[in-house]
C-alpha cells in the first residue's frame, strides 16, 4: 500500500492470493511497484513490514543489515539510487513479543535474565486480591488477552512493567530466533 506524506491518501499496490513468498520474489516485487511509482511521479520515502522472516531476507535482498553490529537502515531506489528508509512496524512487534512471551511463558533476554509470564500473572492476582490499581495499569484483559490478540493497548501494562527490554527482545528475536527454537515449522 502507498500513503501519501503531504496528502491524506492511501492506494493499494496490488493483491497477491497466495499462502507464502519467497524473500527473492517479494524484494522483485517490491522493487516493480518503486519503479511504476516512479514512473507515476509518485516518491518512495520508506518501507514499513513486520519482522516475519520472510520480510528480513526481503530487505537484505533489497540491501539492508539489520545485524546488530552493522546496521543500515536504507536501500536505494531502483531508479533514482535515492535512498528508501526501512521502518519495522513496533506495535506489530510488540505484539508479536507479547504472543510468544505467553506461549513461551519465560524469554531468556541477553544481559539482562529471564523474563517469566507468570510473574506478571502473579502481580494481576496480587494486585486484585488487595484491591490495589498500580501505576501499571495491569488487569485481567492485559494477563488473558487471547481473545484480543490485536489491541496494542492491551500490552501497553507489560509494556511498563518489563520496560525498554522488550525492543532488546525483539531485535534478539529478529536476528536469532528460527522456527526451530519456536518448535514451528
Amino acid at each position: 500500500m502507498a500513503v501519501g506524506i503531504h496528502g491524506s491518501w492511501k492506494v493499494p499496490l496490488g493483491y497477491f492470493l497466495i499462502t507464502s513468498i519467497n524473500s527473492t520474489i517479494q524484494a522483485q516485487l517490491l522493487s516493480t511497484a518503486f519503479e511504476l511509482l516512479n514512473e507515476a511521479g509518485i516518491e518512495a520515502l520508506s518501507l514499513t513490514l513486520d519482522g516475519h522472516q520472510t520480510n528480513l531476507s526481503t530487505v537484505k535482498k533489497l540491501g539492508c543489515s539489520l545485524h546488530p553490529e552493522n546496521i543500515k537502515h536504507h536501500f536505494p531506489h531502483p531508479v533514482t539510487g535515492n535512498p528508501i528508509y526501512l521502518f519495522l512496524d513496533a506495535c506489530h512487534g510488540l505484539k508479536l513479543i507479547r504472543n510468544q512471551f505467553c506461549a513461551l511463558q519465560e524469554i531468556h533476554i541477553p544481559g539482562v535474565g529471564i523474563a517469566k509470564w507468570a510473574h506478571l500473572a502473579s502481580m494481576n492476582d496480587y494486585q486484585k486480591r488487595h484491591g490495589l490499581t498500580a501505576a501499571n495499569k495491569l488487569s485481567d484483559r492485559h494477563v488473558m488477552f487471547q481473545q484480543q490478540k490485536m489491541k496494542v493497548c492491551q500490552f501497553e501494562s507489560v509494556n511498563n512493567i518489563i520496560g525498554c527490554h522488550l525492543f532488546k527482545i525483539w531485535a534478539y528475536t529478529c536476528t536469532h530466533l528460527t522456527a526451530e527454537e519456536t518448535g514451528r515449522q
